[in-house]
């Protein structure tokens, strides 16, 4: 599962997946047979103990969807959490060089600095040997680095060299803050934007976006962007059960 997903962001596979912000294996079983491509499980803002991220990456397992998460910092720590518990990678917020992003890909490989241990779930409890748990894990293992800073945009190019970064996910809401802006259609924050899209074909990995409405898609597609998020959990959620009760009023007389 993990390896899929990483090789469909190398071949340049267009993927669909949402922000799951609830911290319920259940609402992660739902999403497992929606048809999405992936989700990714939000520990940077939302509340996921430990314990949460175990049972929301076993949810995604059992339904086939692969789970990236969203890390609060670039920590080693919490790298190894994810992909110990068995999430098919990283996506690791404010990376603004080159070096981060270098330490982000160490940490999230056993050829670099990841701690080994086949004993959690990622090594099946200890069935698998060392040597083909290390390397099938370095084979598949995503790590997408989240361009949300005016620096992430500068050195942009050389964020996208480092080996083992598989994907830029374009953070515009936290652009927009960096910008001192409070609306991500700003023409500030769209003239950043636009720096992504103009450098994108020059750097050899697939961009990812948030698209919380589908007529985005195509416009994001034209500018290279092929790993889309279309929205929360909390977000449909909410949009789903208003636009039901809306519906169901406006049909009594």
């Amino acid at each position: 599962m993990t390896t899929s997903f990483r090789k469909r962001l190398a071949q340049g596979e267009d993927v669909f997946g949402i922000f799951a912000k609830t911290a319920s294996h259940q609402t992660v079983e739902v999403l497992g047979r929606s048809g999405l491509d992936f989700i990714v499980i939000d520990a940077e803002h939302a509340p996921f103990s430990r314990s949460d991220l175990d049972l929301c990456i076993l949810a995604a397992i059992a339904t086939g969807l692969p789970a990236l998460v969203r890390i609060p910092e670039i920590s080693e720590a919490a790298i190894l959490t994810a992909l110990d518990l068995g999430a098919a990678g990283v996506m690791v917020p404010h990376v603004q060089n080159a070096g981060q992003a270098a330490r982000a890909v160490s940490a999230a490989k056993y050829a670099g600095r990841r701690g080994f241990s086949n004993s959690p779930r990622a090594g099946d409890y200890g069935l698998r040997p060392i040597a083909p748990h290390a390397k099938e894990s370095d084979a598949s293992v995503a790590v997408i680095a989240m361009i949300e800073d005016m620096a992430g945009i500068d050195n942009i190019p050389e964020i996208a060299a480092v080996d083992g970064i598989d994907a830029l996910f374009i953070g515009r809401v936290d652009l927009t803050i960096a910008l001192g802006r409070y609306d991500v259609g700003h023409p500030d924050v769209e003239a950043a934007v636009q720096r992504i899209f103009a450098a994108a074909p020059q750097l050899g990995k697939p961009l990812g976006a948030l698209a919380d409405s589908p007529a985005l898609c195509p416009p994001l597609h034209e500018n290279g962007v092929r790993m889309f998020l279309l929205g929360t959990d909390q977000g449909l959620l909410r949009g789903a059960v208003s636009n039901t009760v809306s519906q169901a009023k406006a049909a009594l007389p």
